[in-house]
C-alpha cells in the first residue's frame, strides 16, 4: 500500500508533532511526503502507474468509491478511499501557492486530514502487523 520508508517518514512527522505541538519540517517537506502517500495510494488502488495530476486521482478515487460495491472493495479499502479523498480535496486549499497563512491549515491537516487516512491505512491488514506501522499508529 505505501512503503515502509514512507511510514517511518510519517513517523517522524507525528513524534516531532507530538513533540513540539508544531510539526518540525517545513510546508514543502510535508507536502513532499503528502504527494508521496498520493503517488503510492494511487497505484495500488487504481492499478495504474501514470500518474496524471491530482484532480484526476481524485476524479478515479470517487469513481472507485462509487462503484466500491461492485467492485467487491472491501470495507477496509472502503475507508482508506474515503479518507484519501478527503485528503485530495483538502490537498490545494494547503499547500497551493497562493498566499495565505498555512500554519492553521497546516495544523489542521496535520491533526485531522493526513491523521485519519495514516491511521485507516496503518490498521488495514497489509500493514496491522508491520513494526514501524505499529510505531506510527502509537503517535496518532
Amino acid at each position: 500500500m505505501i512503503g515502509n520508508a514512507m511510514v517511518i517518514s510519517l513517523c517522524d512527522i507525528y513524534e516531532n508533532y507530538i513533540r513540539y505541538r508544531k510539526p518540525k519540517q517545513k510546508r514543502k517537506e510535508i507536502k513532499i511526503i503528502s504527494d508521496s502517500v498520493i503517488e503510492q495510494l494511487y497505484v495500488f488502488y487504481i492499478n495504474d502507474k501514470k500518474f496524471d495530476g491530482k484532480m484526476n486521482v481524485r476524479q478515479k478515487v470517487v469513481e472507485k468509491i462509487k462503484n466500491a460495491t461492485t467492485n467487491h472493495v472491501s470495507n477496509e479499502d472502503l475507508l482508506v478511499l474515503n479518507s484519501f479523498n478527503n485528503l485530495l480535496r483538502r490537498y490545494d486549499e494547503v499547500f497551493g501557492k497562493g498566499y495565505n497563512d498555512y500554519e492553521d491549515l497546516l495544523d489542521e491537516f496535520i491533526n485531522s486530514i493526513l491523521r485519519e487516512l495514516i491511521k485507516n491505512i496503518t490498521s488495514h491488514s497489509s500493514l496491522v502487523a508491520d513494526r514501524d506501522a505499529i510505531r506510527l499508529r502509537s503517535f496518532l
